[in-house]
């Protein structure tokens, strides 16, 4: 039987995000909702993110639109920044507080804030304009609008809030790219109980770190065999989330019923994917122990034990074998006592 877990960790962000790369989800509280959408100068164009190919050097002018969803006025901050892959795989944004240096460092607003009214939505000129000595390849940001606030956390502290909702811009800057995935780590961790029959459990963690200049997505699939290539368990195939040029992912993979057989060899597959072109699939291999105490145990007890009554044997003295009666000799005919020749006369007289 084999299960899965995927790693997850909380992202660092009081934000809300877009839930898929198809829309920009609206952002939502028990009285307010917006979204933030692709526009041009009349409104949303039904784009679900931003995506751009461009040179060093050149300028992109778009518009974004802010929608307010709820009942009452709406004061938002739009601004631009960076993106990651965040630790659960998710699309993530950096906080308000960090400073960017790809594209949202890039990319200039006509405002900082806006006043949406009930059930209206502004539209938002920007333009992006892409160094001279940007690196090849892929760049991805946001154009965020937020609200902040201050609200209370589980334990009824009060703590400053920062919704936020977003449209995820892609951007592709010119020149040779470099697609490349490697497997940074493989980490294995078992438990093989001494009746091999009853089964082992496996967890293996392994990081998948982009480090090519482009987005890469795939699938990853584990593989656990014993000597002489015996298979023993395959995981079914992972959809890997898509990892950003630079990002890291850990996935964490656990095999159970295993049969303690020795020498076991754990193997990582990948195969990485890309918009562009086929990538060449990626392996790392790990051997564990898993050696079957018990049947040890009893081929060591039989080692000990089969010399032992070998040599009882062969101090126990053997019992004599009944003696077998003599052989009779053969009985001679009898003689008697007279002597056997010539019949003498008989003499009539007395």
């Amino acid at each position: 039987m084999i299960h899965r877990s995927l790693s997850a960790l909380a992202v660092a962000l009081l934000a809300v995000l877009s839930a898929s790369p198809g829309h920009a989800a609206p952002a939502t509280t028990p009285d307010i909702t917006w979204a933030v959408q692709p526009s041009d100068a009349a409104g949303p164009t039904g784009r679900s993110y931003f995506a751009y190919d461009a040179r060093p050097g050149q300028r992109i002018d778009d518009h974004v639109a802010i929608s307010n969803l709820g009942t009452t006025p709406l004061t938002l901050t739009i601004y631009a920044t960076d993106a990651f892959t965040a630790a659960d795989g998710g699309f993530g944004l950096l906080p308000a507080s960090q400073r960017p240096t790809g594209p949202g460092a890039w990319t200039s607003l006509g405002t900082r804030t806006r006043t949406v009214p009930a059930g209206q939505r502004v539209v938002v000129p920007f333009h992006l304009d892409v160094p001279a000595n940007a690196t090849p390849g892929d760049h991805t940001g946001g154009l965020v609008a937020s609200v902040t606030g201050v609200g209370t956390d589980a334990n009824g502290q009060r703590v400053n809030l920062d919704r936020r909702a977003a449209a995820r811009v892609y951007l592709r800057v010119a020149g040779p790219l470099h697609p490349s995935l490697q497997v940074e780590t493989l980490r294995v961790t078992h438990h093989f109980p001494l009746n091999p029959f009853d089964g082992g459990t496996m967890t293996v963690n392994y990081r998948l770190r982009n480090t090519g200049n482009v987005r890469i997505g795939g699938t990853g699939r584990v593989t656990v065999s014993g000597p002489l290539g015996w298979s023993l368990a395959r995981t079914g195939t992972l959809d890997l989330p898509e990892l950003l040029p630079g990002s890291a992912f850990e996935v964490r993979e656990r095999v159970t019923g295993l049969p303690a057989a020795g020498r076991l060899t754990v193997a990582v597959a990948v195969t990485p994917s890309t918009m562009d072109v086929p990538l060449p699939g990626v392996t790392r291999t790990s051997g564990v122990w898993a050696p079957p105490w018990l049947l040890i145990a009893a081929l060591a007890l039989l080692c000990v034990v089969a010399p032992l009554r070998r040599a009882r044997r062969r101090r126990t003295p053997a019992s004599p074998a009944p003696a077998s009666p003599a052989p009779a000799d053969p009985v001679a005919p009898a003689a008697s006592s007279a002597s056997i020749g010539p019949a003498a006369p008989v003499d009539g007289r007395r």
